[in-house]
């Protein structure tokens, strides 16, 4: 292996695209999710809109964690505990260390009823239908969320989750044969949230 296959980016230019050893064409996909990657930190860091480096390096983790979870949701109806787990962990910290979003009490109680609201829908809906409605990774997923922007904001992260799920299912039925990605959904709802409220804070 060659140095250079470690640096994002420029390994794929320097290879043309295409694999070192057996020359098979390398999906654009890979580039350009790395190209995403560098102008959001970028973006973030240069733009200034933060206090802290700190606070920007966290934040951009917490993105990029969610833009994880809506490609993966939207490419396989699954989600990452990984990153659902990291989203929460870093939520708690942006507003129990440094208020960002919300109070530490209100980050709790997010995470809390994040969890029981999608869980409880979900109970509901399989003692009318005797099958499940909602994956367990979204309970998770939606618990991290309320972490990062605080029970008060849940309603609205739902709704239009919701919204974008549905539009994400009509426009590729035949890929998720009667599963709605609300992973996704939540995923781009949050990441829409956050950047709004932080456009507005600073």
């Amino acid at each position: 292996m060659k140095y250079y296959m470690l640096i994002p980016l420029l390994s794929y230019l320097i290879q043309r695209g295409r694999c070192l050893f057996c020359k098979r064409p390398i999906s654009k996909f890979y580039f350009l999710n790395e190209l995403f990657h560098l102008l959001l930190m970028a973006s973030i860091l240069w733009s200034g809109a933060l206090p802290s480096n700190l606070e920007s390096i966290l934040i951009f983790l917490v993105i990029a964690s969610l833009y994880a979870q809506f490609l993966i949701d939207l490419r396989h109806l699954a989600l990452s505990l990984f990153f659902s787990g990291k989203i929460l962990i870093l939520g708690l910290i942006l507003n129990g260390y440094f208020g960002l979003f919300t109070d530490i009490a209100s980050s709790l109680m997010g995470a809390f009823a994040g969890y029981a609201s999608l869980y409880l829908i979900n109970k509901i809906y399989f003692l009318i239908r005797k099958r499940e409605g909602i994956g367990g990774g979204d309970f998770i997923l939606l618990a991290s969320i309320g972490a990062l922007l605080g029970f008060q904001l849940l309603s609205i992260v739902v709704l239009i989750a919701s919204l974008i799920a549905l539009l994400i299912y009509f426009l590729g039925r035949e890929h998720y044969t009667n599963k709605v990605p609300f992973g996704s959904g939540l995923a781009l709802s949050a990441i829409l949230i956050a950047a709004i409220k932080l456009s507005v804070m600073y």
